[in-house]
């Protein structure tokens, strides 16, 4: 006796071509998309940070030398009686 024959295979159909997707619309459509950050807005702060600190260190080096230049003169009541007399009336003459 013969053994029962399988039938043959049928040829898939070759797939149909998709088609692309669609191009995506933005979320926030009207809008400038964000642009990357560029290391100039870093190197732009540094040299602004450097004068801020270099003309406060200035300026409290010319408070310091006028309050010890004051101070060998003993000129405060010259300079500042008017503010002295103000809290306590007769210190300085």
């Amino acid at each position: 006796m013969a053994a029962p024959r399988k039938p043959a295979p049928v040829p898939a159909p070759p797939p149909a071509a998709v088609p692309p997707p669609p191009p995506q619309t933005p979320a926030y459509a009207g809008q400038v998309p964000a642009q990357p950050t560029s290391g100039t807005a870093k190197k732009k702060r540094k040299p602004i940070l450097i004068g801020i600190i270099v003309a406060a260190l200035l300026l409290l080096c010319v408070c310091v030398a006028v309050l010890i230049y004051i101070d060998v003169n003993a000129a405060w009541c010259d300079w500042f009686g008017w503010a002295f007399n103000m809290v306590s009336p007769g210190l300085c003459p």
